[in-house]
């Protein structure tokens, strides 16, 4: 317990080896007399180690030390005393720290202010936030300093005097304002802001300034021109509505249709339609239906009834209903193109050559496509590999063309 302590064992700093300090001792010297000791006076010389032993008090009572690396209270017999956390509170150090940490000097004119505790710790809060203050000043006024520079208009840093150059710049008849005015009709120049210039100033040329006055002069021309009704153009652009689906016939062109069985006779017949001729034998087919006819047009031998309905059983044979359907199927893809007048448009240099390439490509894109489609339809039997053009892709940029043209 705390009223048992008798001194203190520690070791650190000057002291190297474990030291008994008996401050509380109750034996009277030379005697075995036993007394109530309730104080103690520790006197030496600089450096005997009176601050070791207050850093070692402050130890047990629980406080970190770098140089004390042990210490605990002991009683009369040297017996270690352990302390409960309530009896660490009772003790207390005053010290050359505690002095340094909870007493402040204070100047005022004659007298001087001491201050202790909360006191203290307030007042060197204030001394820290005073030379804050300070600091926050002298920034404060060398920022003030920049900012009267740059709002002098005459002064090389201000970016206003570089802002008030650029307006006069804009200003006048033969200026900015003036060709502004032009355009717009107005009866005066157009007013210059400070941020007028934000309007232009990320457009660039190479051209020089005499030749932007020529193409604005040519320009200025076109507008009046225009206002008066003389470029007006009333026929509207046309519209292009054609479907095409490359997908289908590439399913067209690469199906393969079975051959029946043949006689000799069809076999010839069907190696005609293979090398291209079933538009020979669809012609063949229709003759020979015609009851009326008696002679082969192409020899000019009669031919008996018999003859022809042989004959025709042979072609219609060949030319099965499949291959009937596939070849019209074939032929629903096979366009003619595409024709656009774009003659009422030619002054609008910008999307009408767009237009117009547009559409050639199309129109050679299905001249390319309709020789393949055809080369199936005449030979039905055999596979077509060949690529077709993407019209669709073609049509899709000819739409957006158009209506670019339009806006135009």
């Amino acid at each position: 317990m705390l009223k048992d302590v008798a001194g203190i064992r520690f070791q650190g700093a000057n002291f190297e080896s474990l030291t008994d300090i008996l401050f509380f001792n109750p034996h009277e010297a030379n005697s075995k007399k036993i007394k109530k000791v309730k104080g103690t006076l520790v006197y030496g010389r600089n450096g005997a180690g009176k601050s070791t032993l207050a850093k070692a008090v402050k130890k047990v009572k629980g406080e970190v030390s770098e140089t004390i690396n042990h210490a605990n209270f002991i009683d009369a017999a040297g017996n270690s005393i352990m302390l409960s956390d309530e009896e660490k509170k009772h003790i207390f150090v005053f010290d050359e720290d505690y002095v340094d940490k909870n007493i402040k000097f204070h100047d005022s004119g004659l007298d001087t202010i001491i201050m202790l505790g909360q006191q203290a710790e307030i007042e060197e809060q204030l001394e820290g936030a005073r030379k804050a203050l300070f600091e926050f000043e002298r920034e404060y006024d060398a920022q003030k300093s920049v900012v009267l520079e740059y709002e002098n208009l005459d002064d090389d840093k201000s970016p206003k005097k570089y802002i008030k150059e650029i307006r006069w710049a804009l200003q006048g008849d033969d200026c900015w304002a003036g060709r502004d005015k032009l355009i717009k009709g107005n009866r005066q120049n157009t007013r210059v802001s400070d941020d007028t210039y934000k309007q232009f100033i990320s457009i660039t040329t190479t051209k020089t300034r005499d030749q932007l006055i020529i193409d604005f002069n040519e320009k200025i021309k076109e507008l009046r021109i225009a206002q008066q009704g003389e470029a007006t153009i009333l026929t509207k652009v046309p519209n292009v509505s054609v479907e095409y689906n490359e997908e289908s016939i590439i399913d067209l062109l690469r199906a393969k249709i079975e051959k029946p069985e043949l006689s000799e006779r069809e076999h010839y017949l069907l190696e005609l339609a293979q090398s291209g001729n079933t538009t020979q034998l669809s012609q063949m087919l229709k003759v020979f239906s015609d009851e009326t006819v008696g002679k082969c047009p192409m020899c000019l031998q009669k031919v008996s009834k018999e003859y022809k309905e042989d004959l025709v059983q042979s072609i219609q044979k060949v030319l099965s209903k499949a291959v009937e359907e596939h070849q019209e199927a074939l032929k629903t893809f096979i366009l003619h193109g595409i024709d656009v007048e774009f003659s009422p448009f030619t002054k609008l240099t910008n999307n009408n050559p767009i237009c117009v390439n547009l559409v050639n490509q199309i129109n050679e894109t299905i001249l390319k496509n309709n020789i393949i489609i055809q080369s199936k339809i005449d030979d039905p039997y055999t596979p077509c590999e060949q690529e077709i053009g993407r019209i669709s892709d073609l049509l899709s940029q000819l739409t957006a063309a158009l209506a670019d043209l339009e806006a135009e």
